[in-house]
């Protein structure tokens, strides 16, 4: 592990600082109606927002897919959203990918996932990966005691490269964060991804703010 010398010449482990994510209101509203959208398939999207010492902040979710994304459809999406970074003139980058699993009852991310936060490009050692925990989102529409926060578990990069360092969430106006986005599972709100948005011709909207 790293090891740092004192002025006393003593050499010891690092003091371990556990990272922390911070999710917008936003951002938790596109990940958890995705999953709802498609509540029996795997769902895919890319994470937008900054970095910092103190962890990184999630300001968007652009969800992609709800199947296995192919690398032709990881490079488009991509593409289409630093475009629309860069039409806003925005300092948000890449920052992430988040996936809700295909089985109701896994609760950490699937080798496709992983491989896939790896290409993005802000996805090194300050990247993260959020997976959506399934059985807590069902319960989010019927239970007010399910937290915001409970139903997203966050992963960076271990020293070995691999995403199994358990991340801190933490949701933005959480208690209201949950409030409406349990109205809105209960009225059957629906978000269509990029693959929705294409099968439809362009004519259905991908993302509030993408045009």
């Amino acid at each position: 592990s790293s090891r740092e010398i004192d002025d006393h010449g003593y050499c010891g482990p690092l003091p371990f600082v556990k990272m922390s994510v911070t999710v917008s209101q936003e951002a938790y509203r596109t990940m958890i109606l995705h999953a709802t959208s498609h509540s029996t398939k795997p769902v895919h999207g890319i994470l937008v927002g900054s970095t910092s010492d103190d962890g990184v902040a999630v300001e968007n979710a652009f969800p992609i897919c709800h199947e296995t994304p192919t690398r032709p459809l990881l490079d488009m999406a991509e593409a289409l959203v630093e475009a629309k970074l860069v039409d806003d003139n925005s300092s948000n980058a890449i920052v992430g990918w988040f996936i809700s699993p295909e089985i109701l009852s896994e609760r950490v991310s699937d080798p496709v996932a992983m491989r896939v936060a790896s290409v993005l490009p802000k996805s090194t050692d300050d990247g993260v990966l959020l997976v959506l925990q399934n059985e807590e989102i069902g319960l989010l529409a019927s239970d007010d005691k399910i937290t915001a926060a409970e139903c997203i578990q966050g992963f960076g990069k271990d020293f070995g490269k691999q995403w199994t360092k358990a991340l801190e969430v933490s949701i933005l106006d959480e208690q209201s964060s949950a409030e409406s986005t349990r109205k809105e599972i209960v009225n059957g709100r629906k978000i269509e991804d990029l693959t929705d948005h294409w099968q439809n011709g362009g004519s259905s909207p991908w993302h509030p703010i993408v045009t």
